[in-house]
């Protein structure tokens, strides 16, 4: 054995080594987890319990901490706990202070853009551009931008404008397409009327309902999206009592609340009522029993999930344990045995295999 295969055998050795000081930190942290969490739920005036406990798990200090204020009784875990719920909370609070200044400055900004683009298209309509035209023209963010700066040719881009209107309406003709919304045949009467394409205005109504002022409707489609925009624009100011707000004062998870978010607005409409209760107002006063449930649940199953993550990485971590000293008390050099169990499949396999053929 040369030199250098001893340097390795010796390396992987001491790898191996601190696998398994990693796994036993691990499943003493999974441990850490799960007492701080159940001495935690049991206190009904902390809000966070599963922060609380993960909070103590991921500091040895503060695992220490935890583990005094049990051996002095209930009195001192409760005040010990209830110190670090107040902690989670205060980091919360200045969190969602960050968010709200966060979403101030995008409003803003936002504003201000949709200031300009107002301003552009008024200013189109008086140089003598169709509303139409200017309508169209004024949701491209570079046109807005040259006439916010004083850039565009006003004459030269309506010209331009209307000679490719006029030569792709010559293309459409020539080849035989009809245009949207153009003739065709006859027939076909009434019926409904087409509902309005998209805009990225829509997103806008919608953040500033998610996190400016709950009670704003929805809308579909610039120029329903722009009325509402121009309309709670009004003030000068923007509201910070949005639907996320409302949500985080019940106590409702930032999980959840992403979730809530991310509804389509009809189906919000429709379940909300099940979920939470609302003030004469209409803001959300509190949660439901499903909604409780809900709340739960979602707690429950993220923990799960977490605890489960947990076990899962120290499995495999003791599985390439397993599979090593297998494979080196079957003959495999240091080196195969370590580059065979960087495959979780074959370390897996291995470390559960009771045929020793099957490890040769």
């Amino acid at each position: 054995e040369t030199a250098e295969q001893a340097k390795f055998d010796e390396d992987v050795k001491s790898r191996a080594g601190q696998i398994e000081e990693e796994t036993d930190a691990l499943l003493a942290q999974a441990d850490a987890f799960n007492q701080a969490y159940e001495a935690a739920s049991e206190n009904e005036n902390i809000e966070n319990p599963a922060a609380v406990a993960e909070m103590i798990a991921a500091d040895p200090v503060e695992q220490e901490r935890f583990n005094q204020a049990q051996a002095e009784g209930k009195a001192a875990l409760d005040a010990y706990l209830q110190s670090l719920d107040a902690r989670v909370q205060a980091e919360k609070d200045l969190q969602a202070a960050q968010n709200a200044a966060k979403v101030v400055e995008d409003q803003e900004a936002q504003l201000q853009g949709l200031r300009d683009q107002k301003s552009a298209y008024d200013q189109m309509i008086a140089a003598g551009f169709s509303a139409e035209e200017a309508a169209q023209a004024s949701t491209d963010a570079a046109v807005v931008q040259a006439i916010t700066l004083g850039q565009l040719d006003f004459e030269t881009y309506k010209q331009n404008l209307r000679d490719i209107a006029q030569l792709q309406a010559e293309i459409d003709e020539e080849i035989g397409t009809n245009l949207p919304g153009g003739g065709g045949g006859g027939g076909g009467g009434g019926g409904a009327p087409e509902e309005p394409p998209s805009s990225f205005l829509d997103d806008i109504v919608k953040q500033y309902r998610n996190f400016g002022d709950a009670s704003q409707e929805i809308t579909k489609g610039f120029d329903a999206s722009l009325e509402a925009i121009m309309g709670f624009a009004k003030g000068g100011s923007w509201g910070l009592n949005g639907l996320a707000r409302q949500l985080r004062n019940v106590n409702v998870s930032e999980n959840l609340i992403e979730k809530f978010l991310g509804m389509e607005p009809e189906e919000w409409e429709k379940t909300k009522g099940k979920l939470f209760k609302f003030d004469e107002e209409g803001q959300i006063s509190g949660l439901t029993d499903q909604g409780e449930a809900v709340q739960q649940a979602e707690a429950s199953a993220t923990i799960a999930e977490e605890t489960d993550s947990i076990e899962a990485q120290t499995k495999a971590t003791q599985n390439q344990l397993t599979a090593f000293n297998k494979l080196v008390a079957n003959g495999a050099s240091v080196k195969m045995a370590y580059d065979m169990i960087q495959n979780e499949n074959i370390a897996s396999a291995m470390a559960t295999s009771k045929n020793t053929a099957e490890v040769k």
